[in-house]
């Protein structure tokens, strides 16, 4: 699935993402939040994208942008890096608790896998093609949070009304706004919306 995802070349996204931004965490994890889009690439990237190179010197039989099936590890360690230290992370970090990504239950991908140009909007098509990767990680958790209304739309075109639904696909579904429109008081809102749909999914 990492191989697929890295080749993928139906949208204009790929030539801004050389290796797949597909999900950190646990892979079992219970629990998957998925966003919109991979953020910007800032120093932080850079610096990801620095030690992902150092570690890919020890496959000489692949390239950036064409990893194989038993490399899906190296890619986690990029991710894991590159988003572990973003500003998303952090942000989330004040909903989830603040070891929510090592601790096991969390997971973590996007709706898209490619950094979009200035990190825009995703189009439509983006959103589209790459469903087919979302449901690949989506499907078995018990509670998926969606972050944003881009999030949102690949599954649930409008909003239904809820803050979370009982999907007879999805399970447990919790809409969460995405972090940039946060106001002030809404982490407290939304960590309490956490723990109400963890406790009520574990009821």
């Amino acid at each position: 699935m990492y191989a697929r995802c890295a080749l993928c070349r139906k949208c204009t996204g790929a030539a801004y993402q050389s290796i797949p931004v597909f999900c950190c965490g646990a892979k079992a994890a219970r629990y998957l939040v998925v966003a919109q889009n991979p953020g910007s690439a800032g120093p932080w990237h850079k610096e990801a994208m620095y030690l992902f190179k150092l570690i890919n010197e020890h496959f000489k039989d692949q390239t950036l942008g064409s990893l194989t099936s038993t490399d899906d590890e190296l890619a986690r360690i990029f991710y894991q890096y590159d988003f572990g230290i973003s500003h998303g992370r952090k942000r989330l970090d004040l909903i989830f608790g603040i070891d929510w990504l090592e601790a096991g239950k969390y997971a973590y991908t996007n709706a898209v896998r490619c950094r979009t140009p200035d990190n825009a909007i995703p189009s439509s098509e983006m959103l589209e093609n790459c469903k087919h990767f979302t449901s690949h990680l989506i499907y078995g958790r018990e509670i998926i949070f969606f972050m944003g209304a881009l999030a949102r739309s690949q599954y649930f075109p409008t909003h239904p009304g809820k803050e979370w639904v009982i999907d007879p696909k999805l399970g447990l579904c919790v809409f969460i706004k995405h972090y940039s429109a946060w106001k002030s008081g809404d982490s407290e809102i939304y960590k309490q919306l956490v723990d109400d749909a963890i406790g009520g999914a574990l009821a």
